[in-house]
């Protein structure tokens, strides 16, 4: 776990819009941060499984909208030298 709060707080994880974060998240987190034991039963660790989640889909939807993007772009391309 401590592995992922590195991930989400590091500068180029491209994760720095992730602000919809369930309150258990930070709660979670300072626990990982100090030592804490994590217990499966604690609802903050559930709401802080949420939150990953959410960002998880949220990061596959950007992805999923560039790659789109791109691929308009290339035919967009494709097509003007067929008629040039």
């Amino acid at each position: 776990m401590r592995e992922v709060v590195d991930y989400l707080e590091f500068d180029k994880s491209g994760v720095c819009g992730f602000n919809q974060r369930k309150p258990g998240w930070s709660e979670t987190v300072e626990k990982i941060n100090i030592g804490a034991l994590l217990k499966s039963a604690d609802s903050a660790i559930c709401e802080a499984v949420i939150s990953w989640q959410q960002e998880e889909r949220s990061h596959v939807d950007v992805h999923e909208r560039q790659q789109q993007a791109n691929h308009k772009a290339v035919a967009r391309m494709r097509k003007k030298r067929l008629k040039g």
